[in-house]
C-alpha cells in the first residue's frame, strides 16, 4: 500500500505552492571576549626538546587568519609558567625542587621573570 502511494506521488503531476513568512532575529544570543579566538599550544611545547616537532608554517597563517588572535599556552604545566611582558628578565629560570619528573625533566622551568602568571584550562 505504501509503495502504491509513493508511486502515485512520483508519477502524478501536481503543483504545491507554499507561502511562508520567516522572521530572523539578528540580535546576538551570546558574545565572547576578544581574546576568545586564539592559537593555543600545549605548555610542554615551550621546551627546547619539543621544538623540532612544531610546524610554525601551519600555525602562523592560522594566527593571521584569526587576527587579532592571541597566542596562549595551555595544558597542565601552563599553571607553572610565569611571563614577563617587559622582556627584561632572564631568558630561563629554574625553580629547584618544583615538581621534578624524571621522564620529562624539570618542567617547572618558568619563562622570563615573575610578573604575570598565566593560568589556563583546556576543554
Amino acid at each position: 500500500m505504501g509503495f502504491l502511494v509513493l508511486l502515485a506521488i512520483l508519477i502524478l503531476p501536481f503543483n504545491v505552492i507554499l507561502s511562508i513568512n520567516v522572521t530572523i532575529n539578528t540580535n546576538p544570543v551570546r558574545t565572547v571576549p576578544e581574546k576568545f579566538l586564539s592559537v593555543s599550544l600545549d605548555s610542554l611545547s615551550a621546551f627546547p626538546d619539543t621544538w623540532n616537532y612544531l610546524n610554525f608554517s601551519f600555525m602562523a597563517p592560522l594566527a593571521k587568519a584569526l587576527a587579532p588572535a592571541y597566542f596562549r599556552f595551555g595544558g597542565t604545566y601552563s599553571d607553572l609558567m610565569v611571563f614577563n611582558e617587559t622582556n627584561n628578565g632572564p631568558a630561563l629560570q629554574v625553580i629547584p625542587g618544583c615538581l621534578p619528573n624524571s621522564k620529562y625533566g624539570n618542567y617547572c622551568t618558568i619563562l622570563t621573570g615573575l610578573s604575570l602568571i598565566n593560568f589556563t584550562i583546556e576543554g
